[in-house]
Protein backbone atom coordinates (compact mmCIF):
# COMPACT_ATOMS: atom_id res chain seq x y z
CA UNK A 1 0.00 0.00 0.00
CA UNK A 2 2.99 2.28 0.58
CA UNK A 3 4.26 1.74 -2.84
CA UNK A 4 1.28 2.67 -4.42
CA UNK A 5 0.84 6.18 -2.43
CA UNK A 6 4.13 6.99 -2.91
CA UNK A 7 4.36 5.96 -6.66
CA UNK A 8 0.96 7.60 -7.34
CA UNK A 9 0.78 10.58 -5.53
CA UNK A 10 0.35 12.89 -7.99
CA UNK A 11 -2.46 11.12 -9.40
CA UNK A 12 -4.55 10.71 -5.82
CA UNK A 13 -4.19 14.58 -5.56
CA UNK A 14 -5.23 15.04 -9.22
CA UNK A 15 -7.76 12.88 -8.52
CA UNK A 16 -8.60 14.15 -5.02
CA UNK A 17 -9.43 17.76 -6.65
CA UNK A 18 -11.47 16.31 -9.42
CA UNK A 19 -13.57 15.20 -6.24
CA UNK A 20 -13.21 18.64 -4.58
CA UNK A 21 -14.44 20.20 -7.94
CA UNK A 22 -17.62 18.59 -7.68
CA UNK A 23 -18.78 19.25 -3.68
CA UNK A 24 -20.52 22.53 -3.77
CA UNK A 25 -19.78 22.91 0.14
CA UNK A 26 -16.18 23.12 -0.29
CA UNK A 27 -15.88 24.92 -3.55
CA UNK A 28 -17.55 27.62 -2.20
CA UNK A 29 -14.39 28.76 -0.46
CA UNK A 30 -12.47 30.08 -2.98
CA UNK A 31 -9.13 28.58 -2.70
CA UNK A 32 -6.18 28.04 -5.18
CA UNK A 33 -4.94 24.35 -6.34
CA UNK A 34 -2.32 24.87 -4.34
CA UNK A 35 -4.02 25.87 -0.86
CA UNK A 36 -6.08 23.57 -1.22
CA UNK A 37 -3.50 20.81 -2.20
CA UNK A 38 0.02 22.08 -0.83
CA UNK A 39 -0.96 19.78 2.29
CA UNK A 40 -0.97 16.74 0.58
CA UNK A 41 2.30 15.57 0.13
CA UNK A 42 3.36 16.06 3.39
CA UNK A 43 0.11 14.06 4.82
CA UNK A 44 0.76 11.45 1.85
CA UNK A 45 4.30 11.10 2.62
CA UNK A 46 3.68 10.95 6.32
CA UNK A 47 0.89 8.22 5.93
CA UNK A 48 3.74 6.01 4.00
CA UNK A 49 6.21 6.44 6.99
CA UNK A 50 3.27 5.21 9.24
CA UNK A 51 2.26 2.37 6.96
CA UNK A 52 6.18 1.15 6.20
CA UNK A 53 7.02 1.26 10.26
CA UNK A 54 4.07 -0.96 11.19
CA UNK A 55 4.66 -4.15 11.94
CA UNK A 56 3.34 -7.24 9.49
CA UNK A 57 0.16 -7.56 12.16
CA UNK A 58 -0.99 -4.14 12.16
CA UNK A 59 -0.37 -3.44 8.57
CA UNK A 60 -2.79 -6.69 7.38
CA UNK A 61 -4.93 -4.56 9.54
CA UNK A 62 -5.43 -1.74 7.61
CA UNK A 63 -6.10 -3.38 3.94
CA UNK A 64 -9.80 -1.81 4.64
CA UNK A 65 -7.94 1.41 3.15
CA UNK A 66 -7.73 -0.04 -0.71
CA UNK A 67 -12.00 0.60 0.44
CA UNK A 68 -11.27 4.09 0.50
CA UNK A 69 -12.58 6.18 -2.25
CA UNK A 70 -9.41 8.22 -3.53
CA UNK A 71 -7.15 4.66 -2.61
CA UNK A 72 -9.68 2.23 -4.04
CA UNK A 73 -9.30 3.27 -7.50
CA UNK A 74 -5.23 3.50 -7.31
CA UNK A 75 -5.25 0.33 -5.82
CA UNK A 76 -7.99 -1.44 -7.83
CA UNK A 77 -6.34 -0.08 -10.97
CA UNK A 78 -2.37 -1.54 -9.66
CA UNK A 79 -4.18 -4.58 -9.27
CA UNK A 80 -5.65 -4.79 -12.45
CA UNK A 81 -2.90 -4.16 -14.26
Amino acid sequence: MASILEHDLDATIQHWMELVEHDEELTCIPLSFEDRTGHLPNLIADLVNRLRFLPTRESQHLQWLGSLPLLGMRVSGIARG
